[in-house]
């Protein structure tokens, strides 16, 4: 009987185990062990079929069985390829602007928790939870962070980046540590895309897809 991996890979986030370092390292050495062909005791020199999981993000994915659920960017080190530097060179680059919502230094912070507690309802506050990349933030950055998510979420939106006053828009990468502020992925297809009736995103994700596994194969 052929044996197929349904779903192999590593979190990137939501865990105290679960980072960029570790999931790179883990996809790297899976790849390259099923490259070499070794196989196992009862299956020696074979190669077995299997599905990378996963390649982007999703931020709305159920998190019941622990908040690393919608962290799963695909991270391979040195080897075959880097999923970042492949999406920045499509043809249509699926980021949003480089623009963020933070907080506003200067506002009164009175509503400020509710403000916080507000946006994190509403979008992914996973990478804030215990263990997580952003888990040690200040007060005031975390609510940069929460602020940013909503930002993102909402396309964009220069009314999302509000908040009653304490939140404004900024085009400095408010990055701190490892904690990354993230940049939403383009929602609407281009004009060219439109006209023939193409879902921008799907081509996206199906594009990767293909340049990952044309890429892996050609080493095995």
């Amino acid at each position: 009987m052929q044996v197929v991996l349904g779903e192999i890979g590593w979190t990137s986030d939501g865990n105290v185990f679960a980072n960029l370092e570790l999931a790179g390292r883990y996809n790297q050495r899976m790849i390259n062990h099923l490259q070499s062909k070794v196989g196992t005791h009862l299956r020696p020199n074979s190669f077995t079929e299997f599905y990378l999981f996963g390649l982007l993000d999703e931020d709305i994915k159920s998190i019941l069985p622990g908040p690393f659920e919608r962290h799963w960017v695909c991270s391979i080190m040195t080897g075959l390829l880097n999923i970042h530097s492949i999406l920045q060179s499509l043809e249509f680059p699926p980021y949003m602007s480089a623009q963020y919502c933070v907080l506003n230094e200067e506002a009164d912070r009175t509503n400020l928790s509710q403000n916080v507690a507000f946006a994190c309802s509403r979008a992914d506050s996973t990478a804030s939870y215990p263990g997580s990349s952003c888990a040690s933030l200040t007060p005031e950055q975390n609510a940069s962070s929460s602020f940013n998510q909503y930002f993102q979420f909402q396309n964009q939106d220069s009314h999302a980046c509000d908040f009653q006053g304490l939140a404004r828009i900024t085009t400095e990468i408010p990055s701190v540590g490892n904690c990354r502020f993230i940049i939403g992925l383009v929602q609407v297809p281009p004009p060219s895309a439109a006209t023939s009736g193409t879902n921008y995103n799907a081509v996206v994700i199906v594009t990767v897809f293909s340049i990952l596994m044309s890429t892996l194969f050609r080493f095995v």
